[in-house]
């Protein structure tokens, strides 16, 4: 039998199926998923839409559909507004969900966690905001629950623990990443200055900031309009090292920010962080000993993975940082051959004589 008639966020009419036939067939999502459903239009100012749900739990527009009628049999205060563009966009009051939003101490533990390894990271400032995130969330559970919860939380904490990683970690300094954090949260220009690490000297330059990238060396992504004036070219995007900027100044200035950049893939461009070139098709071949070992690693988001017949693994990506990939290479030793591009063999060999050299 089937429901009354509702309307899509296109307008368009369908039934909505009843209460027992959405509940009842698997085909509509787990639990899990309508939970995480039911948080999502909860903690959305503007609300979802069909097809940005679909997005979300990649699923077909018609089985969104179906979630979001199912998810309105369990909260008849789901609403909806019509945006200028005629979408239909959905959201869920947040006090119609308030027992969802109780934290348990698998979730504290997991913060704890990413604040420990923050902190060996040396990146200070996001490890204290950890620490005082989770405070506030503990500080807000029920005093009934809190006393176990805290007793476990111990327990799940000294459980988990970071195997060391050989290698530098710089420190930066808070008051720097303070400037940094507000000029970005704000899309405020920055005066830097800044020097060199390869001819070490010190210039000034007007940059937009756009974002951190964090690994052995931190890094601040920005657009230089200085650059691309003085030097007269059509890439104003640079990498400044945290620890080259001697002092980051706002002037004043608000930018807009371009929506076609995104941090994840423009950092996805090198391997590594640094990005020393246009980005490359790079092919290495792993010899049949370790290729379970390399299997199990993720090289970079573009790879792809193929057995070859003789039980060697030939592992192919696309990115910059030819010189971060010759550094990572020496920990294969002669297990792993680069087939491709020349560039790269060459710098590897030419890497390989310097260091034979120096013994």
């Amino acid at each position: 039998m089937t429901g009354p008639l509702v309307t899509s966020d296109t307008g368009r009419y369908y039934r909505r199926p009843e209460a027992h036939s959405v509940t009842s067939n698997p085909r509509y999502g787990s639990a899990a998923q309508l939970i995480r459903l039911t948080l999502d239009l909860a903690s959305s100012h503007t609300g979802k839409s069909i097809d940005e749900i679909a997005k979300t739990f990649g699923i077909k527009r018609r089985t969104a559909e179906r979630r979001l009628a199912a998810l309105r049999e369990t909260f008849p205060n789901l609403e909806y507004v019509d945006t200028e563009e005629r979408i239909r966009r959905w959201r869920l009051p947040i006090q119609g969900i308030k027992p969802l939003l109780e934290v348990t101490k698998e979730e504290l533990a997991a913060l704890a966690a990413a604040e420990k390894l923050l902190r060996r990271e040396r990146v200070k400032t996001s490890a204290d905001r950890l620490r005082d995130l989770a405070t506030r969330l503990q500080a807000r559970m029920d005093p009934k629950v809190r006393t176990p919860t805290q007793t476990d939380l111990e327990l799940l904490i000294q459980s988990e623990g970071f195997a060391l990683r050989p290698g530098p970690r710089l420190a930066a300094k808070r008051d720097l990443l303070e400037t940094i954090h507000t000029a970005l949260l704000a899309s405020h220009e920055l005066v830097l200055t800044y020097r060199s690490r390869a001819s070490r000297k010190i210039s000034q330059q007007r940059v937009l900031p756009y974002g951190l990238l964090y690994g052995s060396r931190p890094y601040l992504v920005a657009y230089s309009p200085d650059v691309v004036r003085d030097l007269k070219v059509k890439d104003g995007w640079r990498y400044f090292a945290l620890d080259g900027i001697e002092k980051a100044e706002p002037n004043g200035k608000s930018f807009v920010r371009d929506p076609s950049f995104d941090l994840t893939a423009y950092a996805a461009r090198s391997f590594g962080t640094f990005q020393d070139g246009k980005p490359t098709r790079i092919e290495l071949v792993f010899d049949a000993d370790v290729a379970d070992d390399a299997k199990a690693y993720d090289f970079h988001p573009t790879q792809t993975a193929a057995s070859l017949s003789d039980g060697r693994l030939k592992i192919v990506f696309t990115a910059g940082g030819l010189l971060e990939v010759c550094w990572h290479l020496f920990t294969w030793g002669g297990s792993v051959k680069v087939r491709a591009p020349v560039r790269l063999r060459d710098l590897y060999k030419q890497l390989l004589i310097d260091a034979k050299h120096s013994l």
